[in-house]
């Protein structure tokens, strides 16, 4: 069989020559393309110490090579932590795991030992050398005094000092036979202004004591106690006009309109409501009220600018005859003005000096005094004069 020898030398029979030739070469190819064109690599690793080079080596070496890099040893001492010389705990450098340790700082005089007795009190007793008081001096008791001056006393059961205590108590239901003997004594015990009793769904506040004693032409010297509601319990017209013709006593508010304010009073108090003699205006010229008299009162009675104020405001400056015998403050109202608002608008007697013919005056229910037309609905807040039965 012919043959056929390749630039290699190789001897291949002829009849492979050429594709046995090209099967090597590809062949060839592939494995060179795998090993990198043939050629090998001569990559250095660099061994390094803190940054510092300590020696190489080649990829393509061909020897082994040993780099050394010295590492120190870890020294294992121990930390000693004392207290005032005194072992606490101990802790090793090379220990594993963390260790907190707590050293005990007194925070208080208490932790203290007091081995050496410093104070820690005094007493007056263990002052030395202290100068002479009085005994009112460590005492503090006026009893300890001298030369005290001579006091007065008061009693509690005087009149002023009923009409001076807004105590503000409930009372209860109705006037109790007690209650009514206090009355009748004139000496009110256990009964001060601010106290009240709740009777049918209205709240009637004591405002005054012993207000009209001794006050009449027909002498009232009956224990007395003056009552009000504490809002007011209906909304009426003083006239069906805007006149003022026949000043308080000549009003329909006094004629008629307080019927009703006098049968509420009937059937919270019956009996006790008080009939007695006061002074009321009963005309009007241009410059206010201009005549008064005499009248029997049942005890129901709107309240006048005095009674509620202590001073005329409104009423006519010029003449007394819208004061007349209501002519003091009611003693609750002067200690305790809350009770005059109740954020409502009522009548009151005076004859207005605005609008002589036409106004009288209100309280209004802002808080502020205050006048307006006769024929105006203001609240019904009567003043009830109460005595014993």
């Amino acid at each position: 069989m012919a043959s056929t020898t390749l630039p290699n030398g190789i001897i291949v029979p002829e009849k492979f020559s050429r594709d046995w030739y090209a099967d090597l070469y590809h062949n060839w190819q592939e494995l060179d393309n795998l090993l990198g064109g043939g050629t090998p690599k001569d990559g250095t690793l660099t061994i390094q110490k803190n940054g510092n080079a300590v020696g190489t080596f080649s990829a393509n070496q061909a020897t082994d090579e040993t780099i050394d890099i010295e590492v120190p040893d870890v020294n294992n001492g121990t930390l000693t932590i004392q207290q005032n010389g005194t072992t606490v705990d101990t802790f090793t450098a090379n220990s594993s795991s963390d260790k907190t340790v707590n050293i005990s700082v007194p925070t208080k005089t208490s932790d203290l030992n007091n081995d050496s007795g410093f104070i820690t009190g005094v007493t007056w007793n263990d002052v030395s050398n202290k100068p002479s008081f009085a005994t009112v001096a460590t005492s503090g008791s006026y009893n300890d005094l001298s030369n005290k001056p001579t006091l007065e006393s008061l009693s509690t059961n005087s009149i002023p000092f009923h009409n001076s205590y807004p105590r503000c108590k409930y009372l209860g239901t109705t006037i109790t036979d007690a209650q009514n003997t206090a009355i009748k004594n004139r000496t009110y015990d256990d009964l001060f202004i601010g106290d009240y009793w709740t009777i049918n769904g209205v709240n009637w506040r004591i405002v005054a004591i012993d207000y009209y004693y001794n006050v009449g032409n027909i002498n009232f010297d009956k224990g007395n106690i003056i009552v009000m509601p504490d809002a007011v319990l209906y909304n009426a017209q003083m006239n069906e006009t805007n006149t003022t013709a026949g000043a308080y006593y000549g009003s329909l508010m006094r004629t008629q309109n307080l019927n009703n304010a006098r049968t509420i009073a009937q059937n919270a108090f019956g009996s006790h409501l008080a009939n007695h003699r006061i002074v009321i205006a009963n005309s009007v010229d241009t410059s206010g009220p201009s005549g008064w008299a005499w009248y029997d009162s049942d005890g129901v009675e709107l309240p006048n600018e005095v009674q509620i104020y202590g001073t005329r405001v409104w009423g006519s400056a010029l003449k007394g005859f819208d004061v007349a015998t209501q002519k003091q403050q009611f003693p609750l109202l002067a200690l305790a003005p809350q009770f005059m608002n109740t954020r409502q608008t009522y009548w009151l007697q005076d004859v207005s000096s605005s609008s002589v013919s036409s106004y009288f005056a209100i309280v209004h229910i802002l808080g502020s005094t205050g006048d307006t037309s006769a024929s105006y609905s203001c609240g019904v807040r009567p003043s009830v004069t109460l005595s014993y039965i």
